[in-house]
């Protein structure tokens, strides 16, 4: 099966970068993985903020001043600190997939959304259910796969294999959708 999924995959003229993944294929895998993103400066000066802004409410409360006022600029550190946490987090979110032709598995890696932490699921070819291209209304379409986490019906879960890819990336889009749904064993 990997040599005919290798052979397919050179026919397939796939790009190396769709939307927001860069794909390689190091047999048995084809992997799919977003870069990480820069967190820039944008959370440092958050944190700066709110650093000052505490040690401006602790000054203020220090030389007597009044408690509603220290209570305001600690509030605002709260939210200057709390920014921080969130876009540190956010920089540090990945999403990637790996199809193991050999074991017949996909593995989905990805964070959580509240909390921005890491999760692995590993998925049996036989638990996906569909791939499916959905088209975004600012002309973006993204791949997810639709599958059952565990044996037995449970419920079905929606992941995104690709995410934000454009107009001109749609036809690959489809080449690798087309090739996702040979290799697992799904209808063309």
């Amino acid at each position: 099966m990997a040599v005919t999924f290798e052979q397919s995959l050179e026919k397939s003229g796939l790009p190396l970068r769709i939307g927001d993944v860069r794909l390689r294929y190091d047999t048995p895998v084809l992997v799919g993985q977003t870069d990480r993103l820069r967190s820039g400066v944008a959370p440092a000066l958050s944190a700066a903020s709110g650093v000052a802004l505490a040690l401006g409410a602790a000054g203020l409360l220090g030389a007597g001043g009044h408690p509603w006022a220290a209570g305001g600029l600690g509030l605002l550190a709260a939210v200057g600190l709390g920014a921080a946490v969130l876009l540190e987090a956010r920089a540090r979110r990945r999403r990637c997939f790996v199809v193991d032709f050999l074991s017949h598995t996909l593995r989905l890696d990805f964070t959580t959304p509240a909390r921005g932490l890491p999760r692995t699921v590993v998925v049996t070819f036989d638990r996906v259910v569909s791939l499916d291209l959905l088209a975004h209304g600012d002309g973006q379409w993204a791949l997810t796969v639709d599958f059952r986490p565990a044996e037995g019906p449970g419920e079905l879960l929606r992941e995104v294999l690709v995410a934000f890819a454009r107009a001109d990336e749609v036809e690959a889009l489809r080449r690798l959708n087309r090739l996702l749904r040979g290799a697992l064993g799904l209808p063309t």
